[in-house]
């Protein structure tokens, strides 16, 4: 219901304004639409597992499920970057366009050289759930 309320253009204060409920708590329960899947379906099973999670674990696996949606982003911006690249575009219009220096569109370019099984295992959250962007550039680095 919440999310129809975003899709209308309403702001997340508006929204919760319609529930009669705090912005915050709002945004708290919206944050629960981000949990793995695996989650999800134990929340939706109401399985007994999902009773002994504290709220700490959760809030964590939210975390971890953000930070491996905005690496999936930055490989696909990369390998994106790496096509310009072939085309004409340079280092300086693609961070120009993207507010970053040079410099970090250069180190975030190392990300086209993973293997598309590499890809394949981020995407699938078999390698690397839960890693952030740093420690996977010191994994291709390295």
């Amino acid at each position: 219901m919440a999310q129809g309320f975003m899709d209308e253009g309403l702001s997340l204060k508006q929204a919760a304004r319609r529930l009669m409920v705090t912005a915050e708590h709002l945004r708290k329960q919206l944050g629960l639409l981000k949990l793995p899947e695996e989650t999800l379906a134990l929340i939706e099973r109401d399985d007994p597992q999902i009773r002994e999670m504290c709220a700490r674990e959760t809030l964590k696996q939210i975390n971890r499920f953000e930070r491996w949606q905005r690496t999936l982003e930055t490989v696909d911006r990369a390998f994106r970057w790496a096509k310009e690249l072939k085309t004409g575009a340079s280092q300086a219009e693609i961070a120009q366009r993207e507010g970053m220096t040079r410099a970090r569109v250069c180190q975030l370019l190392k990300l086209s050289t993973l293997s598309a099984e590499q890809v394949e295992g981020l995407r699938t959250r078999r390698l690397l759930y839960g890693v952030s962007l740093s420690q996977v550039m010191a994994r291709l680095v390295g």
